[in-house]
């Protein structure tokens, strides 16, 4: 099997392990949270440690921090601390069965010209899944799916690169 089949597939099962065997309407299940309360869990700030220097270990770290619908995202040298890139986005989520979208756009923009990718959110830690969506009414920031896992930032300063790697 290829390793790219072996990562979608990968993908495939962690998303439907994700999702919840029992939905709130069934007899003894919880309701799922609402795009509302996602939105409160996503506020505050997030950290992802990524690239690789010639050891492969981290590079860059970035932090995104969720302010109502805006997210500004700081990229820095992890060896030097130097902000390198910070940009602004509004974003809209919604869901697609029971599955749930992100999409972003530019300040004053439209959901309509913006990316989108799956994510889920579990006590401190924020997944980002682009390359999955598929139709018109999405469009992907990624072509191949890949896992980001954003940990949520509870002090300032980097954590240890083996915390939150991309998977």
């Amino acid at each position: 099997m290829s390793k790219t089949i072996a990562s979608v597939m990968a993908l495939l099962l962690l998303i439907n392990c994700s999702l919840p065997a029992v939905h709130g309407d069934d007899a003894g299940g919880e309701a799922e949270p609402s795009l509302a309360a996602d939105l409160e869990a996503m506020q505050g700030s997030w950290e992802l440690l990524h690239g690789q220097n010639a050891e492969k270990k981290p590079n860059t770290r970035s932090v995104k921090t969720i302010t109502g619908n805006t997210e500004t995202l700081r990229r820095y040298n992890l060896a030097t601390g130097k902000l390198t890139h910070e940009h602004s986005v509004e974003f809209e989520l919604s869901e697609t069965g029971s599955v749930r979208a992100l999409t972003f756009y530019t300040p004053g923009g439209t959901a309509e010209n913006g990316f989108s990718y799956i994510y889920k959110i579990e006590g401190d830690v924020f997944y980002d899944i682009p390359g999955m969506l598929q139709g018109s009414r999405y469009r992907n920031y990624l072509q191949k799916p890949n896992v980001y896992r954003w940990i949520r930032l509870v002090e300032d300063g980097p954590r240890s690169p083996e915390a939150n790697d991309a998977e």
